[in-house]
């Protein structure tokens, strides 16, 4: 199961995490596994088979360091470091000549006149540069360390060493080979189950596989014990461990099993085990890298330094611990910036099949080597300039810090997980609230990113907390912590409160507007229970965030008093928006009207598609859509209430009989009536009102027919359908209106003679007289009245 990208960032920081579990463990495995020849503070004491007790006196080893410059000045530094005061001006300085006194002007007392800004400036400046002069001289005393160092490492001690080390360490790790190499079956049968099986049966097996070998570590140690005991037995039953054996046996143990949180993420011989996605090699080469990390500061820590400090002194073996730490952290340089590429591209392989990668996380995956090596050089140069057991608090704090942003990467890591997943509800649930899930699915990642900004706030106070930089646990002991505790709860139970009310309206609304659940809502329950929707929601956030300041401690007594005032400049400078939510909300308890009714609100003629409390939105027959406020809606007009009418005014000639006409008309209605698409729409029988007016070249006849509110216009135009076709067979004349054509007058005010050819339309007369096609064909003689322009002598 592939972990998140974050959690790989954590999984970088490895390598610093077990050299900082190694500084920590290094005290108490001196304390719990007691060494021959040094004591447990830390001076030199006697061997088990070492010389009578007049060699390890204390005073005669003092006045030896004090004879010899080295030792000397490794005291000096120890001393020095233990007492945190700066060097004494009298001391030598390796051997360099006297050591330059420090200037007046830098430990001069503060003054006692001057403001306050003058008094801490002046204590600030003081305190930096004995910070900066105790820095300089530790720094000068790096290469006298080294060179004490390097005397722990004589040809004699080292062969004294291999000769006791030889026989423990083969035979120890020969066991411990032979050991995991009869648990690799086991191993193999755990990795096949964990093919098939979900990530909590395959967390099970990695542990049982990680408890297999682990076990195998101190039987390893047993079995190298037991075997050097039967070599070393002599003849009178006693055994006699050296220094080395005793420190390698209890370092064996240590060593193998800090290894085993590596060998837990890796899996090297089993990738189906595996917690991250990696090749089998570059898992082998991890693993290997880190156990020469581990073995190097593990073994160098409690072996090679506990040996030196028995043989020789304990400045030496000081020392001697100082180089061993600064070898492993410039392998640990190394180790960086030689896989720092290959890490990067590791971290981002995903980054163009995942849309949802992080920008921000992708850029510090790409640059993920400059913490970890900022972070390795502050230890080298506390490693260098602080000799001694400096690193135990050290590294437990780092411990601490490493542990704390791998919780909280993980907790972010799964945050991060569970918003890319989808709330999916049961098909019963879902059918009557069918807009619940999608409200959750946008209401779950918006909570899991307020809790991953939660969790990475309190990863970064717990690590300031750990560093010494912000006292957490003070805070949140004091009055004020408690305060702010309550206050924090306070606000998420608002959040969580505001949630569900509005959850539970919102599924109200939609269980009461679902038209497959009970009876079908009216559009004036859509548009009330919509607006009504809004505004809890409205009231809910203005109320929830008052609540939430007033919990984190700010007064709203002046918040409220300034927005009333500014609600009262806002209700003089917006007047038509107060008018328009006013009279929005009369209109809509008056059901005035509806979303999806036609209405004519101020000369426009449209649809209702969306109602708010300050306007309406209509589209016209056009498609064009209009939002209208509501202060401009003097008159609203509904064609949609209860029923709806179409009036048919139909214009016949002056010579047409009225009743034959009227017969024509309720013929046609009975027609529409049978119409299996129109008929339906009809609430009554045809309403006839007579002739309603005279006309200029016809009569208007009347007559109304009642509908279905918005089915009188579809009606009304299958009416004129079935209507214009009866009067076409009956010979009923609809008139149209006739045109006049003046020709003009000459000179003497006369209109000139218009000549009219009547004749037989044929195609050759069509061809010389194109105008004759205009002509209908008669049988006698036609005129065309052209009036004069006097109107006395009309032409022929």
């Amino acid at each position: 199961m592939p972990v998140t990208r974050l959690a790989h960032l954590l999984w970088a920081c490895l390598l610093v995490l077990t050299l900082s579990a190694l500084w920590s463990v290094q005290v108490h495995a001196q304390s719990t596994f007691p060494i021959p020849g040094v004591s447990t503070g830390g001076e030199a004491s006697s061997d088990t088979g070492a010389e009578p007790a007049a060699e390890a006196d204390p005073t005669q080893a003092l006045i030896e360091i004090l004879q010899d410059d080295a030792a000397r000045a490794a005291l000096i530094s120890q001393l020095e470091a233990a007492a945190g005061a700066p060097p004494a001006p009298s001391e030598t300085n390796g051997g360099a000549g006297p050591r330059s006194a420090v200037p007046q002007s830098e430990t001069a007392p503060a003054p006692q006149n001057g403001n306050f800004s003058t008094r801490l400036v002046h204590q600030l400046r003081t305190e930096v540069a004995s910070d900066v002069r105790d820095f300089v001289s530790r720094v000068e005393r790096i290469p006298t360390t080294l060179m004490l160092a390097l005397r722990g490492f004589e040809t004699e001690i080292i062969l004294s060493v291999i000769r006791d080390l030889a026989e423990a360490v083969l035979i120890s790790y020969a066991a411990l080979i032979a050991l995991r190499f009869a648990a690799r079956p086991m191993l193999r049968a755990l990795g096949r189950r964990a093919v098939s099986a979900n990530w909590f049966y395959r967390f099970i097996l990695r542990l049982v596989g990680t408890a297999i070998i682990t076990l195998a570590i101190p039987l390893a140690g047993v079995i190298g014990v037991t075997a050097v005991t039967f070599l070393m037995e002599n003849g009178e039953g006693g055994v006699s461990f050296s220094t080395a054996q005793t420190a390698f046996f209890a370092a064996f143990v240590l060593v193998e099993t800090l290894k085993i949180p590596s060998r837990f993420v890796l899996t090297p011989r089993s990738s189906d085990l595996r917690l991250i996605a990696v090749s089998d090699k570059a898992a082998h080469r991890m693993q290997r890298m880190l156990a020469f990390a581990i073995g190097l500061a593990g073994y160098g820590q409690l072996v090679a330094v506990p040996v030196v400090t028995a043989e020789t002194s304990i400045f030496i073996g000081r020392a001697v611990s100082t180089l061993l730490g600064a070898v492993v952290i410039l392998y640990l340089f190394f180790v960086v910036l030689r896989f720092r590429k290959a890490v990067a591209n590791w971290l981002t392989r995903n980054s163009e099949e995942d849309a949802t990668l992080d920008e921000v996380l992708a850029f510090f995956a790409m640059r993920w080597h400059w913490p970890v090596l900022i972070y390795l050089g502050y230890l080298l140069t506390i490693v260098l300039t602080r000799p001694g057991n400096v690193l135990g608090p050290l590294a437990i704090d780092t411990v601490k810090v490493l542990a704390i942003i791998a919780a909280g990467g993980t907790a972010t890591a799964l945050a991060r997980r569970a918003t890319r997943r989808r709330v999916r509800l049961p098909q019963a649930v879902d059918s009557r609230l069918p807009l619940l899930a999608g409200r959750l699915n946008r209401l779950l990642p918006a909570t899991l990113i307020v809790l991953r900004v939660g969790i990475v706030l309190l990863v970064v106070l717990s690590v300031l907390d750990v560093l010494g930089g912000f006292d957490l646990s003070g805070y949140l002991g004091s009055a004020a912590g408690a305060n702010m505790i309550s206050a924090i709860f306070g606000v998420i139970l608002a959040g969580v409160l505001v949630a569900v009310v509005y959850l539970a309206i919102s599924s109200w609304v939609d269980y009461q507007l679902n038209p497959f659940v009970g009876t079908a809502p009216t559009p004036r329950m859509v548009t009330l229970l919509t607006l009504l929707r809004n505004a809890v929601t409205i009231v809910l956030v203005i109320f929830g965030s008052m609540f939430a300041l007033s919990e984190l401690g700010l007064n709203i007594g002046p918040l409220l008093a300034s927005a009333g005032v500014l609600g009262l400049a806002i209700s003089f400078g917006a007047q038509k928006l107060v008018e328009d939510i006013i009279t929005g909300v009369f209109i809509q308890f008056e059901n005035a009207m509806n979303v999806g009714d036609v209405v004519d609100v101020g000369g426009v003629v449209g649809s209702v598609e969306k109602l708010t409390v300050r306007s309406v939105t209509l589209r016209d027959v056009q498609g064009v859509v209009h939002m209208i406020p509501f202060s401009s809606a003097s008159m609203i007009s509904n064609y949609m209430r209860e029923f709806s009418f179409y009036v048919c005014d139909m214009g016949v000639a002056y010579r047409e009989d009225i009743d034959t006409s009227k017969q024509a008309m309720f013929d046609a209605f009975e027609e529409l009536r049978s119409d299996p698409e129109q008929g339906s729409f009809l609430l009554g029988d045809l309403e006839w009102f007579g002739l309603n007016s005279f006309g200029d070249s016809a009569i208007v006849l009347r007559a109304r027919i009642k509908t279905q509110p918005g089915k009188q216009w579809g009606v009304g135009r299958a009416y004129n359908l079935i209507l214009k076709r009866i009067f076409d067979e009956r010979g009923i004349e609809i008139p149209f209106p006739h045109q006049t054509i003046y020709f003009g007058e000459d000179r003497k005010g006369k209109a000139p003679p218009v000549h009219v050819m009547m004749q037989t339309s044929s195609p050759e007369a069509s061809q010389a007289h194109p105008v004759a096609e205009a002509i209908p064909e008669a049988s006698g003689p036609q005129m065309l009245d052209v009036p004069s322009s006097d109107g006395d002598d009309p032409g022929r």
